[in-house]
Formats: C-alpha cells, sequence, structure tokens
C-alpha cells in the first residue's frame, strides 16, 4: 500500500490577508518547526481524486464534504523536514501544541489494520483554493481580537475605578 498520498495534486497556493502577515506572533510562529510541519500538512492537503484507494476514501470522507485534511504518519514529516525518522514524538509534540491553539484539529481513522492519523487544517465553500478557511490564520486573527478586548475591558475597568474614586 502507497502511504503518502502523492498523485494527481495540484500546486498550492496560500493567501494570508496582510493585517495576518504584519502579526508578529504570525511571523514569529513562521520561523519555527511548528510552522515547518503546518506548511507541510497544507501542501498535502486532498483536493481531488487520487492514485490511492485511500486518497480516495479521504477525498470523499473530508474535502467533498467541506473539510480541508491532510494524512501523513509523523516519521516520515520528520524525514520530510531533514529530522531523523526517531523524531517522531518531537513532531507529536508540535502537532498536538498546534491542536491546543486551534490551528489544525486530528482525526483517528481506522483502516484495515492500521489507525491514520488524518489532520484537519481548516474547510472551504467548494472549489479548491477558493473560499478557504484555515485554523491556522482564524486562530490568529481571534487571538489578537480576544488581546484587543481584553485590554479595552481593562481600560473601562480602569476607567471606572477612577471614577469611582473621586469624591462625588
Amino acid at each position: 500500500m502507497k502511504d503518502d498520498l502523492e498523485g494527481k495534486r495540484t500546486e498550492p497556493f496560500l493567501m494570508i490577508p496582510i493585517r495576518i502577515m504584519k502579526n508578529k506572533r504570525f511571523k514569529r510562529w513562521m520561523g519555527t518547526r511548528e510552522f515547518q510541519v503546518w506548511a507541510h500538512l497544507y501542501e498535502s492537503i486532498i483536493r481531488q481524486e487520487m492514485d490511492t484507494k485511500l486518497g480516495n476514501v479521504l477525498f470523499k470522507e473530508y474535502f467533498q464534504k467541506g473539510i480541508l485534511a491532510a494524512r501523513w504518519d509523523q516519521k516520515k514529516i520528520a524525514v520530510k523536514l531533514g529530522l531523523s525518522e526517531k523524531s517522531d514524538g518531537y513532531i507529536s509534540r508540535l502537532l498536538s501544541s498546534m491542536e491546543k491553539k486551534g490551528i489544525i484539529k486530528k482525526h483517528k481513522k481506522r483502516w484495515y489494520t492500521k489507525n491514520l492519523r488524518i489532520y484537519e487544517l481548516g474547510v472551504h465553500s467548494g472549489e479548491p483554493y477558493k473560499h478557504e478557511t484555515l485554523y491556522a490564520i482564524t486562530s490568529f486573527v481571534q487571538t489578537d481580537a480576544e488581546k484587543t478586548l481584553e485590554l479595552f475591558e481593562g481600560n473601562v475597568f480602569e476607567l471606572s475605578c477612577e471614577e469611582g474614586s473621586q469624591p462625588s
């Protein structure tokens, strides 16, 4: 059985809003191993029928239902990034970190006698590359919005405390 899902794959491209590109946290993240793993998964999203039975099953179960998903063995991800096969534990920690941050969602799937890991990177509205919503991008937008709200709420609280402490 062919483990990687190479096949009839189109060249992926990534559209990132300027406000995200200017985000300091996003810029720092782009220089990390975590980003390298994410980029590898992004480039491997199954967006069309494949040359393998597994690829076609994943295409039907994920992409045709609006989910952007990729499937790679952690040892193979490590090797693709120039690390040792024994680095799969490190890759697993990076994937778990991304899941906690809301950058990916992990799914397990039974395929004959193997347990597969499927990585969901976002959702789409139909055609490949049109109207894709990537969790990595939305997680940075959401985190920034939360920080702005906290800052705003903190300023309002400080103002209300100052007003309350003045004699009337």
